[in-house]
């Protein structure tokens, strides 16, 4: 099961990445031509934000059956995979998609539409560096794979 979790938390953060990107590429293109904020648009942010979601519970499970969490209680002596999953994964994932479901929800509160592209944008830009900065990448860590 742990495995088949892994696996799915690996392959979900491409289609993560994939979504944030068109999702900013809308924002950006909504911002710089004055287009209506349509429900489609809406939707799309949306899928965005339930996939994050999903992504993650997923991680959060791991998180918690992989033992991750007991890095807290040896802060001074962790080092490398198990710090990084135990913390710096952990606290920088928690706060990209924190920060990219506040972007959504305060932006569809927004009387314009310009003001809900401009928040979108804002948000799911700074989500997404966050994102891109934690994620386990092979070309950064020697024990990281690709999936």
């Amino acid at each position: 099961m742990i495995k088949g979790l892994i696996d799915l938390h690996s392959t979900i953060r491409y289609a993560s990445l994939i979504l944030l990107v068109i999702s900013l590429i809308i924002g950006l293109y909504g911002l710089s031509s004055n287009r209506k904020y349509t429900r489609n648009i809406r939707r799309w942010h949306l899928w965005t934000i339930i996939l994050l979601n999903v992504q993650l519970i997923t991680g959060l499970i791991l998180y918690f059956t992989k033992g991750y969490f007991a890095a807290w209680a040896n802060m001074s002596t962790v080092e490398g995979m198990f710090r990084f999953f135990g913390f710096e994964h952990f606290l920088g994932m928690l706060i990209a998609i924190s920060l990219v479901n506040m972007g959504y929800h305060l932006s569809v509160k927004k009387p314009t539409d310009r003001a809900r592209f401009r928040g979108i944008t804002l948000f799911y830009g700074i989500g997404f560096v966050l994102i891109f900065m934690f994620i386990p990448w092979p070309f950064l860590h020697s024990w990281a794979t690709w999936f």
